[in-house]
């Protein structure tokens, strides 16, 4: 339903960023009990959900979504109830990494209730099962214990996105650099000398 065809290529593409996207949802509510939300956006390399994308996951059950979900490939990001809905912060993936992702069972039913049941699946020697890592069940609940303290959350996300932008994974990815050992905040701060080095190089 968020669907439109892209201009480009003709195919369907749903731009989540698109203030519409909130009356859409609305729009749908008188035609069914629930409005589920699919969206490919995140950091994989962040391990946390950034603090724009869930706020914008709250907008989205605000407008009368039940669910809204990221499915960004990598490790599963936690998840949370935000008044009566439910926000998935990416579902993980099953190929390649260490082959981890959440298995979410939803029961539907009238009036916008429902209930769910989210285990950790893993994948091993071609075997696909519920997983017995206590470890890995640890570090997911202390995901999810992190969105219940907004303060402790939002200083997480910070230094993990501070720790991002300087890493090598970031400058590979975005912006490939001159200088490996200068960093993306010194450029930013010093972005003069960027101007002044490309000006020489044409000269």
């Amino acid at each position: 339903a968020l669907n439109e065809p892209d201009g480009a290529e003709g195919g369907p593409a749903a731009d989540v960023l698109d203030p519409r996207v909130f009356d859409r949802v609305r729009m749908l509510l008188p035609q069914c009990d629930h409005v589920l939300v699919f969206c490919r956006a995140g950091l994989r390399e962040l391990g946390l959900p950034l603090p724009e994308w869930r706020e914008r996951a709250r907008l989205l059950l605000r407008a009368g979504a039940s669910v809204v979900v990221f499915t960004l490939p990598g490790e599963p990001d936690g998840w949370e109830e935000f008044e009566g809905g439910l926000i998935l912060y990416g579902l993980g993936a099953l190929a390649g990494g260490n082959g981890r992702s959440l298995a979410v069972s939803l029961t539907l039913r009238q009036n916008h209730l429902f209930t769910y049941e989210a285990r950790l699946l893993e994948q091993s020697g071609g075997e696909l099962a519920f997983s017995k890592s206590e470890e890995a069940k640890s570090e997911l609940n202390a995901r999810n214990a992190l969105l219940f303290d907004e303060r402790a959350y939002r200083a997480e996300a910070d230094r993990r996105c501070l720790a991002y932008v300087e890493s090598e994974a970031f400058h590979a990815a975005y912006m490939p650099m001159r200088d490996p050992g200068r960093g993306f905040i010194k450029g930013l701060l010093h972005a003069k000398d960027d101007v002044r080095e490309q000006e020489e190089r044409a000269l």
